[in-house]
C-alpha cells in the first residue's frame, strides 16, 4: 500500500497486521502464566509489551487508511493533486508516503539517472505549488499587509519577526522537535563506548562483572553490559540520529529559501510603490535594495538554517558537562572553566565582527549606488571623459569596504584558533587532575568515554560564535528590512495609511479611481491655474519658440476669486483628465510646512499640456504630484487615467553631481 498506492491492498495489510497482533498477543498471554516472569527488569518481558503496542499502531493506521480510502470512496470522488496531474512534476518528497519521504527513498529514481548519464535541468520537472515564488510571495504579503495595519493601529514598529513566526512557525515547531530527538540520540554513542571498552576489558583479563542472576532470561542490566549488543544499539541510535538530522536540515533548509523569496519578492515589490523622494532625496538608495534582495536576504537564509542551535548547543552543553562530571568528577569542572574564560572573548569577536559586518554593507550600499549612477550615465561620462574620475571614486569606496571585511576575517580566524584549542586545554586539564583529586586509576573506559564527549563537545562550542554572528546579522538585517517596508509608498501619498488599506480600486464603468476628501486647512494665500489665453504674455518664452500647427496649453496664475479658473463640477467628467482642488504637497512625509499650496488644476483630455515658468517655480514639483510622488497634505486629486514614465533626466544630473564633487575632491 504504502509503496504501491494500490487502494485494493488494505484489506491485505489490515489481514496481516491483525493476524501478527493477535499472535503476539497470545504469545504474551501464555508469558503471563508465570508469575515470576512478570518484571519489567526482564528483556523479553519488555520486548512484548513493545511489540504489542507497534503492532497495535500499525493496525489502527490501516484501520483509518481503510475508512479513509475504501468508505470514503462512496461520498466523494477522490482526484489528484493539481500537482501530480502536471506530466513534468517529478518532485513528490510532499505526496510521499512517511518512510519514502524521511528515508528519501522517492529520489532513487534521480540518483540512477545521474548514475548512467549527467543530469540536466529537463530532468528535474516543475516544483510543486507550495514552492513557488509566487505561492511564498503571496502568503507573505498577506501577512505582512496584515502586521503593518496592526502596528500602526497600535502606533509601534512593524515587528518582521511575527511575520516570519506566522508564515514559518509551523514547519520550524515540527523541526524543534526532531531536533531535540537527534540531540538526545547524541548522547548514547559516548556512553555505550564506555560499556563496550568495559566489557572488553572483562573479557580479556578474565574478571568476573556484576551481572544480574535474578531470572533464567537475559534482563535489561545484562543485555546493555554487553559489548556485542551495545554495538548494535551504537549503530542503529546513529542511523535514526543521522536520519533525524537530515530531515531537520532538509525542512530548516527549504523554508530558508522560501523565506528568502519571499524577501525578495516582497523588496521588489516594494521598491515598486516607492516615491522618487524617497529613492533619491530620502533615505533608500538603489544599492540599499540591492543589498535587501541579496545580503539581506542571504543572511536570513542562516537564520533559518541556525536557529535551532540558539536552544540545541546549550542543551548539549549542559548534558554533556554533567556526563563528564560523572566519569571525571570535579576535574571536569575545572577544564570547563576553559569555556568559561573562552565564551566571553568569542562573544566579544562575534559582536566586533557584526559591526565590521554592518559597517561593511553600509560601505556596500555606497559602492553600489555609485555604480548604478555609473552605469545609467555612462554615455555621459564616455562624452565628457570622466572614466578615470568615476574610477577612482569607486575604487576609493571599493578599498574601504575590503579593508573591513579583512578585518572581519581576521576576527573570523582569532575564533576559529580559540575554537580549535579549547577542547584540547579542556581534556589535558581534566585528565591531569582526575587522578589526583579522586585517588583512582584513569580506566579506558572512563578515558574512552570522556574523549568521545570533550570531542562532542568541540562542534558545539564552535558554533556558539557562528550562530551568534548568523543571529546578530539576521537581526541587522531584519530591522533594516523593518524600515524599508514602513517606507512611503505612493498609494500612500494621496490617502492616509489607515483608510487607505480599504483596497480602492478603479470603478469599472467609469475608470476612475475613488475621490478620498481630506479636510483643508486654512491658508492665507490661494493659487490657482488656468489655460492662458490668446492675448496672455509670456516672459519666458519668446515667439521663435512656439511650434505652429499644435495648440499648446499652458498655465497662469490667477487670483482666487475668478470663478471662471476653476470648476466646480460634482464628478470627473471624461473630458477632463486631472483635476485638483486646494492640495497641498510635500517631499518628506514628516515635513510639515508644504512645498505646493493650495493647488488648484484641471487639465483636458486630448490636448498638449505644458507646465512654464522660471527655474525653482515648481514646475517638476507640481508634475511629481499630479503622480503621486509626493504627499498630499490637504485637497482633493482626480484623474480618469495616467501613464508614469521614469525622468531620463535623474540618472544624468546625478551623474553629473557626482562628476562634479570628484572633481572639486580633485
Amino acid at each position: 500500500m504504502e509503496v504501491w498506492n494500490q487502494v485494493s491492498m488494505v484489506m491485505m495489510l489490515f489481514a496481516y497486521w491483525f493476524g501478527a497482533l493477535g499472535s503476539e498477543a497470545f504469545r504474551f498471554y501464555k508469558w503471563l502464566d508465570n508469575p515470576d516472569h512478570v518484571d519489567v527488569r526482564i528483556m523479553k518481558f519488555d520486548c512484548f509489551i513493545i511489540t504489542v503496542v507497534i503492532y497495535a499502531s500499525f493496525l489502527l493506521v490501516e484501520c483509518l487508511s481503510m475508512l479513509m480510502q475504501i468508505y470514503g470512496r462512496w461520498h466523494r470522488k477522490t482526484t489528484l493533486e493539481n500537482d501530480l496531474q502536471k506530466s513534468n512534476m517529478r518532485f513528490y518528497h510532499q505526496y510521499a508516503n512517511l518512510f519514502s519521504a524521511s528515508t528519501f527513498w522517492w529520489l532513487h529514481w534521480l540518483l540512477s539517472l545521474g548514475y548512467k548519464r549527467p543530469l540536466q535541468m529537463s530532468d528535474l520537472g516543475c516544483l510543486p505549488k507550495r514552492h513557488s515564488s509566487k505561492q511564498n510571495r503571496a502568503i507573505f504579503s498577506r501577512v505582512l499587509k496584515e502586521e503593518k495595519m496592526k502596528s500602526i493601529e497600535k502606533g509601534k514598529d512593524l515587528g518582521l519577526y511575527t511575520v516570519y513566526r506566522r508564515v514559518h512557525g509551523k514547519m520550524h515547531l515540527l523541526t524543534f522537535f526532531i531536533k531535540i530527538v537527534a540531540d538526545c540520540l547524541s548522547f548514547v554513542g559516548p556512553v555505550a563506548v564506555g560499556r563496550i571498552v568495559q566489557y572488553v576489558t572483562h573479557h580479556y583479563y578474565g574478571t568476573v562483572s556484576d551481572w544480574d542472576e535474578m531470572s533464567d532470561y537475559v534482563t535489561v542490566s545484562e543485555f546493555f553490559h554487553n559489548g556485542f549488543a551495545l554495538v548494535i544499539v551504537m549503530f542503529l541510535c546513529s542511523s535514526i540520529r543521522g536520519l533525524f538530522l537530515q530531515n531537520h536540515h532538509q525542512i530548516v533548509s527549504i523554508e530558508g529559501i522560501h523565506l528568502s523569496a519571499e524577501i525578495q519578492s516582497a523588496v521588489y515589490e516594494k521598491s515598486l510603490h516607492l516615491s522618487s523622494w524617497s529613492m533619491n532625496g530620502g533615505p533608500m538608495t538603489i544599492g540599499e535594495i540591492t543589498n535587501h534582495i541579496s545580503t539581506d536576504a542571504r543572511h536570513l537564509i542562516n537564520l533559518s538554517n541556525y536557529i535551532h542551535y540558539v536552544w540545541s548547543m546549550p542543551f548539549q552543553i549542559a548534558v554533556i558537562m554533567w556526563l563528564l562530571y560523572h566519569y571525571l568528577g570535579a576535574s571536569a569542572l575545572v577544564g570547563a572553566t576553559m569555556y568559561l574564560i573562552g565564551t566571553p572573548i568569542q562573544f566579544m569577536l562575534a559582536g566586533m565582527q557584526a559591526k565590521v559586518q554592518k559597517s561593511a554593507l553600509e560601505v556596500s550600499d555606497d559602492r553600489l549606488k555609485r555604480t548604478h549612477e555609473l552605469l545609467l550615465g555612462m554615455k555621459l561620462i564616455k562624452l565628457c571623459g570622466w572614466e578615470e574620475v568615476f574610477f577612482k571614486a569607486i575604487s576609493t569606496v571599493r578599498k574601504s569596504e575590503i579593508a573591513r571585511l579583512t578585518k572581519g576575517a581576521l576576527i573570523q580566524a582569532a575564533m576559529f584558533f580559540m575554537i580549535n584549542a579549547t577542547p584540547v586545554f579542556v581534556t589535558l586539564v581534566s585528565f591531569t587532575l582526575y587522578s589526583k583529586w579522586s585517588n583512582k586509576p584513569l580506566t579506558p573506559d572512563i578515558a574512552f568515554s570522556s574523549l568521545a564527549l570533550v570531542n562532542q563537545l568541540a562542534p558545539a562550542v564552535l558554533l556558539i560564535p557562528m550562530v551568534t554572528m548568523h543571529v546578530v546579522l539576521a537581526h541587522i538585517s531584519t530591522k533594516r528590512l523593518q524600515k524599508f517596508f514602513m517606507a512611503d509608498e505612493l498609494e500612500s501619498n494621496s490617502r492616509k495609511m489607515k483608510e487607505e488599506e480599504k483596497d480602492a480600486r478603479c470603478d469599472p464603468v467609469n475608470g476612475q479611481l475613488p475621490d478620498v476628501d481630506v479636510k483643508p486647512q486654512k491658508q492665507k494665500e490661494t493659487t490657482h491655474f488656468s489655460r492662458l489665453n490668446d492675448d496672455d504674455e509670456i516672459s519666458e518664452v519668446k515667439e521663435d519658440q512656439s511650434v505652429k500647427g499644435k495648440e499648446y496649453m499652458q498655465l497662469k496664475q490667477i487670483t482666487a476669486g475668478d470663478d471662471d479658473a476653476v470648476s466646480h463640477l460634482p464628478g470627473l467628467p471624461d473630458s477632463v483628465a486631472l483635476k485638483i482642488q486646494e492640495a497641498s504637497f510635500v517631499w518628506d512625509p514628516e515635513q510639515k510646512d508644504a512645498i505646493l499650496s493650495n493647488i488648484n488644476i484641471e487639465i483636458p483630455k486630448g490636448q498638449l499640456t505644458m507646465i512654464i515658468g522660471p527655474v525653482g517655480a515648481g514646475k517638476s514639483s507640481i508634475l511629481s504630484a499630479i503622480l503621486c510622488e509626493m504627499t498630499k497634505l490637504q485637497g482633493k486629486v482626480q484623474w480618469n487615467s495616467f501613464v508614469f514614465q521614469n525622468d531620463f533626466l535623474s540618472s544624468i544630473l546625478s551623474t553629473e553631481i557626482m562628476a562634479t564633487k570628484c572633481l572639486t575632491k580633485r
